[in-house]
């Protein structure tokens, strides 16, 4: 498991990346490739110099933080952290190992006392981050 700044990522990596969460179409494309530039930390699964899992730590937009807010209906006192976690995908061929899992917990350690947010609705991911 590698964990980078989009900065120290190949152009490789960026492509490989930006196919994968197309491929998992939970995200728009649009400026899609500007927003995992903007990314605070991404974590990666390789194997063969295939990227097979990966999540990442976001920095979303003001706009969609207010967004979130509104949604959930967060009292106005309240602040949506400025980091969401967010990103996770696993190439179906190798889901079931626990791969989204470690990146996701460990992306979560490795930021310390940051506050993150997250929203899912997958099960298993709501699951691991209320443990």
């Amino acid at each position: 498991m590698e964990f980078h700044s989009p900065s120290q990522l190949s152009q490789n990596q960026l492509q490989q990346i930006h196919q994968l969460l197309l491929d998992g179409g939970q995200v728009s494309p649009e400026n899609l490739r500007e927003k995992i530039l903007n990314c605070h930390l991404i974590a990666i699964a390789s194997e063969n110099d295939q990227i097979i899992s990966l999540a990442a730590i976001k920095k979303p937009a003001k706009e969609y933080r207010d967004y979130i807010k509104q949604k959930a209906q967060i009292p106005d006192a309240h602040q949506i952290p400025k980091l969401e976690l967010g990103y996770a995908y696993t190439r179906p061929e190798h889901r079931g190992q626990g791969l989204n899992r470690s990146l996701t917990t460990r992306l979560i350690t490795k930021s310390g006392e940051q506050k993150i947010f997250a929203t899912t609705g997958h099960e298993r991911l709501k699951q691991a981050l209320t443990k």
